[in-house]
């Protein structure tokens, strides 16, 4: 009878989780994370889809459900009239890509409607047990690819394979760390999983050590991969993280205007130092895989570790990279279609022919590397000001809680967001994308909007 007990309440357990949005977005996300690496994501196309029957089943119970959830969440409603907006769109052009923009628009979708509305009417407690799941999934996962990529570097492999969609690189290629995918996503997710490692530290005293030696290992990784949007996102999140935190700890707007330009001067110092840190850094670690070649026998100097070269790129006279000639040849495709758009997976067809081959492989690669851009490319007119209007709603509500009792942990999320709408100013992984970075985000921006509106209703 025992026994019997057992299996039945595993099969109720399983059936909630099933039933349950978060473990969609779990999933989702670690299919995502398993897909970086271009090799494997190439055969995980199947459980993505899977994926997305799954989520279109919950989404369509939650509608049917849970429709208050978008009149009484602004946040929420604002991202229902995105998705119409982007449904609206598909229609408009169904005669180009019908198939994969109803694809791309299923995705979406369900992180916007269903993820993002993941803790609607749940307890403080179940948000708060499931936040620290989803906290150690984005530190584990990245820590494993850093380690790899960082092993890597020490053994100076430089391996080159071809896929349907170009060339992939392991290891090291132009200077740059790729590890085991495109440095500029491995950037990103050094960032992330350093935010997260902090935000655990804060939460709990637990596995402190772990955490620190991974923010260390992400630290030596994001300066390896010289991903410039990944760099101006840590910039800003540590910005973010002295300004807010510091501010709101040290209470500066109470004290008098001595203590104050003290911790002001403080917080200048731990910023400078900190940029101050990186070049010094990379001064040193490239020294490492020529002592590695020394005790393998070798006489040669591996030429990745010229540091006089370490932070130039292939195009030295563009900061853009090549994005300046992707983004005009983007908004000549928005001219055709303004209002609406011309659909996320139709940029490419149209705007190929204005570009020479090896831009226009980038293009299809990683899109138009600007998400703002791509969405108004993509959605048009109304989709960029919908979006607009709940990014500003969000900048108002968290600028509005630095003056309210909340706690550092949420700030430093806050912080985590902020870079990630940064860096997007140089990628395109928010929106119309199924990255490890779009799931991260919408997650986490679930989280914090859930965090701000109960504090709201507290202060009510």
């Amino acid at each position: 009878m025992h026994k019997k007990g057992q299996v039945i309440n595993m099969k109720l357990d399983v059936r909630k989780m099933i039933s349950d949005p978060f473990w969609f977005a779990m999933y989702m996300l670690l299919i995502a994370y398993l897909g970086a690496p271009a090799f494997l994501k190439i055969h995980l196309g199947i459980f993505r889809k899977a994926g997305l029957v799954w989520g279109a089943v919950l989404l369509a119970i939650f509608l049917i459900k849970n429709y208050r959830a978008y009149l009484e969440n602004k946040f929420a409603l604002v991202l229902f009239l995105f998705c119409v907006a982007n449904g609206i769109t598909i229609l408009v052009n169904w005669r180009t890509k019908l198939s994969s923009n109803i694809f791309t628009f299923g995705y979406m979708t369900t992180s916007l409607l269903l993820v993002f509305n993941m803790y609607w009417q749940k307890e403080e407690e179940e948000v708060e047990k499931k936040i620290k799941i989803f906290s150690w999934m984005n530190v584990i996962m990245p820590l494993m690819y850093a380690s790899i990529a960082l092993i890597t570097f020490l053994l100076s492999v430089q391996v080159c394979y071809e896929l349907p969609n170009g060339y992939q690189y392991l290891g090291m290629f132009e200077n740059r760390l790729w590890g085991l995918f495109n440095p500029n996503t491995g950037g990103m997710m050094a960032v992330i999983s350093m935010a997260f490692s902090l935000y655990l530290i804060n939460k709990s005293a637990q596995k402190k050590k772990l955490l620190i030696a991974n923010i260390v290992i992400q630290y030596l990784y994001l300066i390896l991969t010289q991903s410039r949007s990944a760099y101006g996102a840590f910039v800003f999140f540590i910005l973010i993280v002295i300004g807010f935190v510091w501010v709101k700890r040290e209470n500066l707007f109470t004290k008098d205007r001595k203590t104050c330009i003290k911790s002001l001067l403080k917080s200048v110092v731990i910023f400078v130092c900190v940029l101050a840190l990186s070049p010094i850094v990379k001064h040193t670690i490239v020294l490492i895989p020529d002592a590695v070649s020394s005790l393998k026998g070798q006489e040669e100097k591996t030429e990745i570790v010229r540091t006089e070269e370490f932070f130039e790129e292939e195009d030295a006279n563009s900061v853009s990279n090549g994005r300046v000639e992707i983004w005009k040849a983007g908004l000549k495709v928005w001219k055709n279609s303004p209002v609406f758009g011309a659909g996320a997976n139709c940029i490419y067809e149209y705007a190929k022919r204005d570009l020479d081959k090896g831009t226009a492989q980038a293009l299809h690669n990683g899109g138009l590397h600007n998400v703002y851009v791509t969405t108004l490319v993509a959605s048009g007119e109304v989709g960029l000001g919908i979006l607009s209007v709940f990014l500003i709603m969000v900048f108002i509500r968290f600028v509005r809680a630095l003056f309210t009792k909340t706690d550092t942990s949420t700030f430093i999320l806050m912080g985590l967001c902020g870079g990630i709408l940064l860096s997007d100013f140089m990628e395109s992984r928010i929106l119309y994308a199924n990255s490890s970075v779009h799931y991260i985000f919408w997650m986490t921006m679930a989280y914090l909007c859930c965090k701000i509106n109960d504090i709201k209703k507290k202060q009510a």
